[in-house]
């Protein structure tokens, strides 16, 4: 950072950030040297002719290291900027001026031959290491109450870690978030209602959905995302499906340049098979919510029955317990048809089972599709006031 700043006075190298690349990296160094500094003085202190070092000068000393570093938020500050400083090397490595520069860099001895990256990602590695270093004393520690203030202060840590971890999670879901809301194309009522006649003071107000920017909500959960055929009586259709923790929506790709790639990540373990490459999503249907649909697998005779590989049913019923559309979704195979109906029936248990859990009409459904509805039970007391107000004709 330094080497940057240097030439950066000289008028060097301006189109470069340095914040964007090192984000708090200053406010970090100040938090690991007065860690070492009130450690290291606390050691010397404390020492006597016949110890050296105890647990409690640690445990006073970390107590101290998470006051300053604001219980790790320093920490989380600095790993979020870091996933977006690697995407802005990219793009700064493009410049000849910055590539030579950067070789300039590493190519010091203090560097010990590790690039910038693997330089930039060290004090991640650091912190993540705090939760085995206190196992690891803790191990050797005889004492009883000193083992319980050591196991305390490893579950602050890895509490702090798990904050850090969900963070970086809801950051990256967010930037999919972002993605998917800017490329989907939502058809306007005249696109998808040709007939309807819509006066001229309204045509304008009416051009574009209001829904345009209902994906992208920071309380939304991007679940999964797929190829799926969608199966009709006519024809069948490759659909793009994204699965949310609340709504499921059906796309269909404009561009259908697939390339297969994994996203891979240690803070978010999410797997997608193909996507579309600079291409948009039309939304053929409106959004459909997961407390809304019954699922419904085909099993093998079913399937051998009516030529249905690898498939789920998907039924929408509306509010008013009225069924208002059925979806039929063929799978590649059996790996990701059983992905597809794990990830929705969870995701769906989630609403069920959440503070606005509402009767199941889909267990009715259910029950109904099983066995034919029954007239209720009368009761007694109801045919006795039946006849007290039957009226008594005169002969």
């Amino acid at each position: 950072m330094e080497p940057l700043k240097k030439v950066q006075v000289e008028g060097h190298l301006m189109f470069a950030e340095p914040h964007d690349i090192f984000g708090n990296l200053d406010e970090l160094c100040y938090v690991s040297y007065t860690f070492c500094k009130d450690f290291i003085s606390a050691l010397v202190k404390d020492m006597s002719s016949t110890d050296f070092g105890s647990t409690n000068v640690l445990v006073r000393a970390f107590e101290r290291f998470t006051t300053h570093s604001r219980d790790g938020g320093v920490y989380h500050t600095y790993c979020l900027n870091y996933v977006n400083a690697l995407g802005y090397l990219d793009q700064l490595r493009r410049h000849d001026d910055f590539a030579d520069f950067e070789k300039w860099c590493t190519s010091d001895q203090r560097c010990n031959r590790l690039q910038l990256n693997d330089l930039l990602v060290a004090p991640i590695q650091h912190c993540s290491k705090f939760p085995l270093l206190l196992i690891n004393i803790r191990k050797y520690t005889q004492n009883s109450t000193e083992q319980e203030l050591l196991s305390e202060l490893r579950e602050k840590v890895e509490f702090s870690l798990k904050k850090m971890e969900d963070k970086l999670k809801w950051v990256k879901n967010y930037e999919r978030l972002q993605d998917i809301q800017s490329q989907l194309v939502w058809p306007s009522i005249s696109d998808i209602d040709p007939r309807a006649l819509i006066p001229n003071f309204l045509k304008t107000r009416l051009s574009r959905q209001p829904c345009e920017r209902l994906i992208c909500s920071p309380g939304r959960q991007l679940v999964h995302e797929g190829f799926l055929t969608l199966v009709d009586s006519a024809k069948s259709n490759e659909m793009y499906v994204f699965l949310f923790d609340d709504i499921l929506l059906i796309t269909k790709p404009k561009k259908l340049q697939r390339k297969k790639h994994s996203l891979d990540s240690n803070y978010m373990k999410m797997q997608t098979m193909s996507t579309v490459d600079k291409g948009t999503y039309v939304v053929i249907k409106q959004p459909m919510s997961l407390d809304r649909l019954s699922l419904h697998d085909i099993g093998h005779a079913e399937a051998v029955a009516n030529g249905l590989k690898n498939a789920f049913v998907l039924v929408q019923i509306s509010r008013y317990q009225q069924v208002i559309g059925v979806y039929t979704f063929q799978c590649p195979n059996e790996m990701m048809k059983v992905k597809w109906m794990d990830k929705m029936t969870e995701a769906r248990a989630k609403i069920v089972s959440g503070p606005t859990k509402n009767y199941s009409f889909l267990d009715k459904f259910k029950q109904s599709i099983a066995s034919p509805p029954r007239s209720p039970p009368v009761s007694s007391d109801f045919m006795k006031n039946r006849r007290a107000r039957r009226p008594q004709y005169v002969q």
